[in-house]
């Protein structure tokens, strides 16, 4: 096997390099040191030529690049439709058609848990309790909470195209939250507030963070596996998967990955009792 990586500098293409495959890492960054005993491509998802010739042999292209909104603790800004969509849509629509005409039968894409955000928005804080009930799965209707997550959406259901037209076979991952090595546990988001001074350790503020990433962490093993599962199973048409850990607090579900992939996720946020 011989997988074409996008976005591979990213918190979750670096952890690909563990892959026990042929690989060939893509990203607009420069060749990052996590990365320097990896074939690496650096350049823009609009680069046609570029992309053309070194995705010639791939048989699988994993999708994780994409024009991202980083809200910071005080805002949570909501940029146009159109700053999303040259890469989320246009490029990777190209991106698409490329891999397909030079060979690739497997695509699976990054989505992302807030193409059902809008579930979790009418529904906090009482989500974020591990004696929630809400449990989202595969076939639950998408709700997005940005145009960012729209775009999501239509990545999700160009593959589903495309699998019906017999071009590839196509799974989803929507993933929740994985984190950097330095930051893989599930007080990430708090102490970032507390670093930006928007409130103190062990504020009300701080534990509500806590408790909403202990729903939403998948440990970068658990993203590992999960990756590694997506690879070796035979499957031959489209499938959607959340990507997390086995969290008490989970809102979304994870018998269907169990199911489908034989995923079982031996890390729960849960036994983080406090900030490593």
């Amino acid at each position: 096997m011989k997988i074409f990586i996008t976005g591979g500098a990213g918190t979750c293409g670096t952890i690909l390099q563990k892959l026990p495959y042929e690989k060939i890492f893509f990203d607009k960054r420069p060749h990052p040191d996590t990365l320097k005993n990896e074939s690496y491509i650096q350049g823009e998802l609009n680069n046609i030529s570029l992309i053309t010739k070194h995705i010639k042999g791939c048989d699988t292209l994993i999708h994780l690049a994409a024009s991202d909104y980083y809200p910071d603790f005080k805002t949570f800004p909501q940029y146009s439709l159109f700053q999303y969509h040259q890469n989320n849509i246009d490029n990777l629509s190209v991106l698409f058609d490329i891999a397909i005409k030079q060979g690739v039968n497997k695509i699976i894409f990054a989505s992302t848990h807030r193409v059902m955000g809008l579930y979790e928005s009418d529904q906090a804080p009482e989500i974020y309790s591990k004696n929630n009930k809400i449990l989202l799965d595969h076939l639950t209707p998408t709700r997005p909470d940005s145009f960012y997550a729209l775009t999501k959406v239509f990545g999700e259901n160009l593959g589903r195209l495309l699998v019906d037209q017999g071009k590839c076979s196509f799974q989803v991952i929507r993933i929740c939250s994985v984190r950097s090595e330095e930051e893989n546990h599930p007080y990430a988001y708090a102490e970032n507030g507390v670093s930006q001074k928007l409130w103190e350790r062990d504020s009300s503020k701080y534990k509500l963070q806590v408790n909403r990433l202990k729903g939403l962490w998948q440990s970068r093993d658990d993203f590992l596996n999960m990756s590694q599962l997506l690879l070796s199973k035979e499957l031959t048409g489209y499938d959607i998967f959340y990507g997390l850990s086995n969290n008490s607090r989970k809102w979304f579900d994870l018998s269907h990955a169990e199911e489908i992939l034989g995923y079982f996720s031996t890390d729960n946020a849960e036994k983080f009792t406090k900030c490593p």
